[in-house]
């Protein structure tokens, strides 16, 4: 089953660098072995749907009132894809609600790693982000 689980994160994680224009994956199951990263799969019979990798990262962000930058490690999203055929079909937001309610937070708490025009235009619809 292992192999397999593998399998299917490979596949799903070439899929996802393939539609962001990406020369190689951002998820395989040797990076999350090696990592502490988190991966939701969504899966419908013997076919994956679609999945999120989150994980947390260091992030400079400028601080609000003095302006200096300061050092955060906040959880975020550095990974999202659901499959062209089941896009639309609220398989996206099926995930994302798995993932704030298994991580006990709010949308706007989480960091988003290189969001793409999609992801973005999701987190608008969805929460009124961006």
């Amino acid at each position: 089953k292992t192999d397999l689980l593998s399998e299917v994160i490979d596949t799903v994680g070439k899929a996802s660098a393939l539609v962001q224009g990406l020369h190689m994956p951002i998820t395989s199951s040797n990076s999350l072995k090696a990592s502490e990263y988190s991966i939701y799969l969504k899966v419908q019979g013997n076919k994956c749907i679609g999945f999120i990798k989150t994980g947390r990262k260091n992030l400079f962000v400028r601080e609000y009132h003095s302006a200096a930058m300061i050092n955060i490690k906040p959880l975020c999203v550095l990974d999202f894809y659901v499959h062209e055929s089941c896009q639309r079909e609220g398989h996206g937001k099926d995930l994302f609600d798995c993932v704030l309610e298994q991580e006990k937070i709010e949308p706007h708490m989480l960091g988003y790693d290189r969001p793409s025009h999609k992801f973005l235009s999701f987190l608008k619809k969805y929460f009124d982000l961006c």
